[in-house]
């Protein structure tokens, strides 16, 4: 399956479709009579909102290295990915760059899996996010959670079919996130997508990828020291300074389809 094609999928299933058989997300639940929707405890598990508190009083690097080692825990692991990549773009030399990128690995590692189903098909498992897409009737449409979005944006580029996680693949995810989000196939639901696209004109994605990933990869990751190091200094230049922190339970206007 495409990339687009998965997306518009994923798009179809916000609008009242049900999951498909490779994906271990239930249907999509939703909620158009006002009140809190029915999925709101799921993404907002227990010391989430302590954590987040902490992270909107002083949304600094450190913090947000925190908070990505906390959700990578939970089942909001695809937030886990965010913030940690935002640590590191905020600070490439920070203290806590070889400890994200290890929970990072990890991550993909333990909620990105696949395996062959009775005929011999491989099949893969996206759980970045808990269950089904929530989705509610916005001032101006069908709005879903940032939580499932995140999964949507990160998880169907990644892409949990294949066998072992090594470095090279999590290269080729990226390279096709930042394709999408430049031509177009990939909405962008987060302001980091911004960041990273000029990140990867520039000419260091794969310096960033190694020093947010690289640490859980230590096999592979001396062949990308070099650009690690012109990384570093690229966003040390061309730091990622985000507004308000995102939280997994905002709630995000649909794009039009």
């Amino acid at each position: 399956m495409s990339t687009k094609l998965a997306l518009v999928c994923w798009l179809a299933l916000a609008c009242g479709g049900s999951s498909p058989s490779s994906s271990s997300s239930s249907d999509t639940t939703s909620s158009t009579t006002g009140g809190e929707h029915p999925s709101m405890p799921s993404l907002r598990p227990p010391g989430s909102q302590e954590e987040l508190a902490r992270l909107a009083a002083s949304p600094s690097p450190d913090a947000y290295a925190r908070a990505s080692l906390f959700f990578a825990q939970t089942d909001l692991a695809g937030f886990g990915l965010l913030y940690g990549m935002t640590a590191v773009a905020m600070d490439p030399s920070g203290a806590f760059v070889g400890g994200v990128a290890r929970s990072n690995a990890d991550v993909l590692r333990r909620r990105l899996t696949s395996e062959l189903d009775e005929n011999g098909q491989r099949v893969g498992s996206i759980r970045l996010a808990p269950g089904g897409m929530p989705v509610q009737q916005g001032p101006h449409g069908p709005e879903a959670t940032l939580s499932h979005l995140v999964e949507l944006e990160l998880g169907t580029s990644l892409s949990a079919i294949g066998e072992a996680w090594t470095f090279e693949r999590v290269r080729g995810g990226f390279d096709t996130l930042v394709r999408g989000l430049i031509n177009g196939q990939i909405p962008s639901f987060v302001e980091l997508d911004a960041w990273l696209v000029t990140l990867a004109r520039a000419g260091h994605l794969d310096g960033f990828l190694a020093l947010t990933f690289g640490a859980g990869f230590p096999d592979e990751i001396p062949t990308y020291r070099a650009a690690a190091d012109a990384a570093r200094v690229w966003i040390a230049a061309h730091p990622f300074r985000p507004g308000r922190p995102a939280r997994p339970d905002d709630w995000i206007p649909l794009p039009a389809r």
